[in-house]
């Protein structure tokens, strides 16, 4: 792995809206298989962590859910986010969550030294939609490095990103 690679981390930011509430019996199934997502997650290679953001409850309260995690590179994500077990629950994320117009996902390169915050997230969403994949917000269908990332300066000015 290069030094560049180490400075930095890839962010997947993920916000659901839930059917209903935890409590409801449609949502039973989701909440008996994420602490085994989560635990498959934490055991796969390139996984780094599962924060909590700094600013939690800021932006998104229910019935949004954000799921943050931390990972060494697109591919490790990539092998774990359409491994056979986690493509099992994505094939019934409708049953869970409410499907919306714009991007439901996003993911950056984030200093390694920094944590992701809801504000953040929230900013690189809205880019995302405004603007589509760039180097400050893409997806894993159109990726960027983070060699191309460092140089790219997103004009955030003016703009209503939420």
């Amino acid at each position: 792995m290069s030094m560049e690679a180490l400075e930095y981390h890839l962010v997947h930011a993920n916000v659901a809206i839930m059917r209903a509430p935890w409590d409801d019996p449609r949502m039973a199934d989701f909440l008996e298989q994420a602490d085994d997502i989560d635990a498959l997650a934490q055991a796969s290679p390139g996984f780094i962590d599962q924060p909590s953001p700094a600013d939690e409850g800021s932006v998104y309260q229910e019935p949004a859910l954000l799921n943050l995690s931390i990972w060494q590179s697109v591919e490790a994500l990539e092998k774990f986010t359409f491994g056979p077990e986690h493509a099992k629950a994505l094939e019934r994320r409708e049953d869970w969550f409410i499907q919306y117009e714009g991007p439901n996902y996003v993911l950056f390169w984030l200093p390694a030294s920094e944590e992701p915050t809801e504000k953040e997230v929230q900013t690189r969403l809205g880019y995302l939609a405004s603007h589509g994949p760039t180097p400050y917000a893409f997806t894993f269908e159109n990726r960027f490095s983070i060699r191309e990332m460092l140089p790219y300066k997103p004009d955030l000015a003016g703009q209503n990103l939420t």
